[in-house]
């Protein structure tokens, strides 16, 4: 898509996740977004000045996009043209399959994780993505 894009004379800018580290810690959601999407923003609009951005977000960072997004209509901010989601949960009063490793007593150990460090291992949280892409299909790709 990237080379789509650029093919055709659009600039493209792009910002990968960070992993965090116990530096991490104290970091919140409008940390990320301040500090990661609207730095991010700010600095393509530097570049290319009054030119509206076509986003596109991506599981965590999708999420990240539309909370940003919608702060971003709240306080008159007419940067974006548009906004697509890839992979991104936006309602998560019914979250689907991904519910059964998502249990209270689950949610409560991930919690106390947390509050102990402040952010979660890599490899705590590569254990529901290895059963995402599984050899045991737990959801078919059909």
């Amino acid at each position: 898509m990237v080379k789509y894009l650029v093919d055709r004379g659009h600039p493209v800018f792009m910002i990968s996740w960070v992993n965090p580290g116990p530096e991490d810690g104290d970091l919140s959601m409008d940390d990320y977004r301040t500090l990661g999407v609207m730095a991010a923003l700010d600095a393509s609009g530097a570049i290319v000045p009054g030119e509206k951005v076509h986003a596109v977000g991506y599981c965590l960072g999708g999420i990240l996009f539309t909370i940003t997004a919608a702060v971003m209509a709240r306080d008159g901010d007419e940067r974006l043209a548009s906004v697509t989601l890839f992979t991104t949960m936006t309602d998560f009063t019914e979250v689907g399959e991904i519910a059964v490793f998502m249990g209270p007593s689950a949610i409560s150990f991930i919690e106390d994780m947390m509050w102990d460090r402040g952010y979660l291992e890599p490899t705590q949280t590569s254990g529901g993505f290895q059963l995402l892409k599984s050899r045991d299909l737990i959801w078919s790709k059909q």
